[in-house]
């Protein structure tokens, strides 16, 4: 991925001409400063925002909105709601006829309504989203414009439709996400009408240090400010925190990349603790935090799968001295707590990967 950091992303708000859609009910349109709040509100929770705080301000999007009114697409929900690439090429194309310049963005959302349809991301640049989805979901398809892909892991669900992707429940880019706290409304939306009710208002983690790693690879971007410990097999090294240095001084690195060769397999270990975007409920004896363990350019995708070396998920581990996990395919690798140290509230480990 490139070192890119700034992102500017078109908002487009269209409406299929049939506007109670295809054999859905009706439901009431919101108002186009309620979609602009879920984007660019300065709360710590909108799209912008939590972006920046979830990548220590790596990743700075900005978002705008070039039709303030919703306006009529001149397609049909009938005729395009299955096909997402139909309705990202439609809305460019109709945006191009309204007047709206899209040169200079790095990418475009078109959010949609009547809701009800094949929403994601096409392509790299354009997301389709509406009004039948949750927070986590507007946050995990901007990730896709951010550079993100998809991320994987070892661990099936026993009904599990996509394989080994999104199976990192620690991580936006997966979508196994448990339930999470629900954050207040945002000002103005006390009343507002929720497909999806409360629970649009989750909250969601973060994507994981690993993952944020991968995104700049082969840059300095993430392992520049002493971020990354890369070691060797036998070798340990203490780690932070990746969920509490939001706006600290790094006296320790916040992940550790362990790598065999110059092209080899790779293992990283990161830190993670209870926080502003994690879930609730942590067990006695996970309240010091866990260990996440992930590869890359370890395991094989399915042939359909395009991602290039994408981050999986293999294993976790409680922030306890002795505490060991391994990879059980291929180059096994053996990664153990060798130490930890507890101090207001934050958390230091010395992990050791062999």
């Amino acid at each position: 991925m490139a070192a890119k950091q700034d992102y500017r992303i078109a908002v487009l708000k269209y409406m299929f001409d049939d506007p109670f859609g295809d054999n859905y009910r009706p439901s009431v349109i919101w108002h186009a400063d309620m979609v602009r709040d879920i984007f660019t509100t300065s709360n710590g929770y909108s799209v912008r925002d939590y972006w920046m705080r979830s990548t220590l301000n790596m990743l700075r999007p900005s978002f705008e909105f070039p039709n303030h009114a919703w306006l009529r697409l001149g397609r049909s929900h009938a005729e395009l709601r299955n096909d997402r690439a139909k309705i990202a090429a439609a809305v460019r194309e109709r945006a191009a006829n309204d007047g709206f310049n899209l040169n200079g963005f790095d990418g475009v959302i078109a959010f949609m309504n009547p809701p009800e349809l094949n929403a994601g991301t096409q392509g790299n640049d354009t997301t389709v989203l509406a009004q039948d989805a949750l927070m986590p979901y507007y946050l995990h398809e901007v990730g896709h414009l951010l550079g993100f892909q998809d991320a994987f892991g070892v661990i099936m669900a026993d009904d599990d439709k996509t394989g080994h992707m999104y199976n990192d429940k620690w991580d936006v880019m997966g979508d196994q996400w448990p339930k999470m706290e629900v954050v207040q409304p945002f000002a103005g939306w006390e009343h507002a009408e929720l497909i999806k009710g409360p629970d649009f208002w989750s909250n969601t983690v973060p994507p994981c240090a690993a993952h944020v790693w991968r995104r700049f690879w082969n840059t300095q971007v993430f392992e520049s400010q002493g971020r990354v410990a890369r070691i060797r097999r036998g070798e340990r090294r203490w780690i932070r925190s990746w969920t509490t240095a939001h706006g600290s001084v790094l006296q320790d690195p916040l992940l550790v990349v362990a790598q065999d060769g110059d092209d080899g397999p790779t293992v990283t270990v990161e830190l993670r603790l209870p926080f502003w975007a994690d879930r609730p409920g942590w067990t006695a004896a996970s309240t010091r935090g866990v260990a996440l363990i992930h590869s890359f350019r370890y395991r094989r995708l399915e042939p359909h799968q395009t991602q290039t070396y994408p981050s999986w998920h293999e294993g976790t581990l409680l922030m306890e001295t002795g505490a060991s996990f391994s990879t059980q395919d291929g180059d096994r690798w053996k990664i153990t707590v060798t130490g930890v140290d507890l101090r207001d509230g934050d958390t230091r480990a010395e992990i050791l990967v062999e």
